[in-house]
């Protein structure tokens, strides 16, 4: 997905309409509305994403090689209120705030 999503940015598309792309719009397509965006009450399905500057190669479908300026990585990802994908930590508490270390039990 997060190849996908670099690969509208990287062509121009704004990254509200990349997100909403993504979200809103294959929701409304499958008369899904209660996907695709966050309400109160609804669970919280949430993907946090960064955007990294530099060089990165892309393939898209038609075999085509894109020198991207731009990737979109997800970081961290929560699934009706779980954290399911954490890829710095972000959840995680600092390890000196976590108590006493052992492997003894």
């Amino acid at each position: 997905m997060t190849r996908a999503l670099t690969l509208r940015l990287n062509e121009g598309m704004p990254l509200t309409e990349v997100i909403q792309a993504a979200t809103v719009l294959p929701a409304k397509a499958i008369n899904r509305e209660d996907l695709g965006a966050l309400r109160e009450g609804a669970p919280a399905d949430i993907a946090m994403f960064e955007i990294r500057r530099g060089d990165f190669p892309l393939v898209d479908h038609n075999r085509r090689r894109l020198t991207a300026k731009a990737k979109i990585d997800c970081v961290l990802t929560i699934r009706r209120g779980d954290v399911v994908w954490d890829a710095h930590g972000l959840s995680i508490r600092e390890w000196t705030q976590a108590g006493r270390y052992t492997s003894f039990r």
